[in-house]
């Protein structure tokens, strides 16, 4: 089972609202559609300094609230979206 298959089983098997990934290992050369999750939204956040190892991932299910965090949009952190459930 492909790490993408497990983390699709995860997330709908628990109803999975938003989840998070940390140490991704993603980075320019992945096309994002690989790590699509039917029914989810993805945020990705790569490592940005060329070194191997670390970037997150967020799954959030399609049609679920959310604001995003700007706090969390400096790119002096490793997340790209952070996002607030609002229901």
């Amino acid at each position: 089972m492909s790490k993408v298959d497990e983390i699709t089983n995860i997330l709908t098997t628990n109803r999975v609202d938003i989840g998070a990934v940390t140490e991704s290992w993603l980075h320019d050369g992945i096309d994002t559609q690989l790590i699509q999750v039917p029914g989810y939204n993805v945020y990705t956040r790569d490592r940005g300094d060329g070194r191997s190892g670390g970037g997150v991932l967020v799954y959030v299910k399609t049609g679920q609230p959310y604001v995003p965090i700007s706090d969390l949009q400096n790119p002096q952190y490793r997340l790209e979206h952070g996002a607030e459930c609002t229901a």
